[in-house]
């Protein structure tokens, strides 16, 4: 599933709690103005989920990104990060 609705992320991520119990792989773009959600909010509701959670780094590079845990630095700054998450 990718999820990139231009800030309401966290939006239809909480409104559909009990469906992500059954994604197995999602991308979610994370954008500067959320409704009021953070990164640190979405990134909960997805564990919260059952899923385990990573950043997929430099996801419009030509090159290439790859899937890394996530750091502390990623809640500081998350313009133009991508968040992907999978079931345990």
């Amino acid at each position: 599933m990718k999820i990139d609705v231009f800030g309401a992320e966290g939006n239809i991520l909480s409104g559909m709690s009990e469906s992500l119990h059954k994604v197995s792989h999602l991308f979610c773009e994370l954008h500067k103005d959320m409704n009021g959600y953070t990164a640190r909010d979405i990134v909960s509701i997805l564990e919260d989920a059952g899923l385990k959670v990573f950043e997929f780094t430099k996801h419009r590079s030509d090159e290439g990104g790859a899937i890394v845990p996530i750091g502390d630095e990623f809640f500081t700054d998350h313009v133009d990060r991508m968040i992907y998450a999978t079931s345990k």
